[in-house]
């Protein structure tokens, strides 16, 4: 578990930072990577890279108190 308490996956690695999504969510940026919704999501990921094709898992982060 990390310090929040959201699980680690194996293989995986973990990015904190702000993403900026446009008005629909359909598509965001971070860290340079431009980044397109999975409609449906996945098991492996909710959003797909474009430049390389990976697979991404964007969620909300909650700050602790």
């Amino acid at each position: 578990m990390t310090d929040n308490g959201a699980p680690v996956y194996a293989g995986c690695d973990s990015y904190h930072g702000e993403a900026e999504f446009t008005s629909t969510y359909n598509h965001c940026s971070f860290n340079g990577v431009k980044l397109k919704k999975i409609k449906g999501g996945s098991n492996n990921g909710n959003y797909l890279g474009l430049h390389n094709g990976e697979k991404y898992r964007v969620m909300k982060f909650e700050k602790l108190s």
